[in-house]
């Protein structure tokens, strides 16, 4: 992230509100690990989700730091593209679930228990 910004000041000044938001979040997150150190955790998580698929960009390099697949039904014309994701995000997104595995896999227990419990009460 300090690499985009600094890259940002001396090279081009073209941040986007994709990169704004992505600072936005890693200082709330910072905050929070300060506070409450497991829902730091699950943030970095959702934090790296979103950033996996572009939604939030930590690198200045978006045409070139992402990839995507696409399956060819019959012939060239008809393809199905998957969503751009960012390869190296997704290398650190990895790296900390295995590190992190039975935090994360708690949260994601807690968070389908709350979708369950609103959809049978309706």
């Amino acid at each position: 992230m300090i690499y985009s910004f600094l890259y940002f000041i001396n090279v081009e000044n073209l941040i986007t509100t994709y990169h704004i938001l992505g600072l936005i979040l890693l200082v709330i997150n910072i905050v929070l690990y300060s506070k409450e150190f497991d829902l730091g955790i699950n943030i970095t998580g959702i934090i790296l989700i979103l950033g996996t698929f572009n939604i939030i960009l930590f690198f200045p390099e978006l045409e070139y730091s992402s990839i995507s697949f696409y399956v060819k039904v019959f012939d060239d014309k008809n393809q199905i593209k998957s969503p751009r994701f960012n390869k190296e995000i997704l290398l650190i997104f990895i790296v900390f679930l295995l590190l992190n595995w039975k935090l994360f896999l708690g949260f994601l227990k807690i968070i389908l228990l709350k979708i369950r419990n609103f959809f049978n009460k309706t």
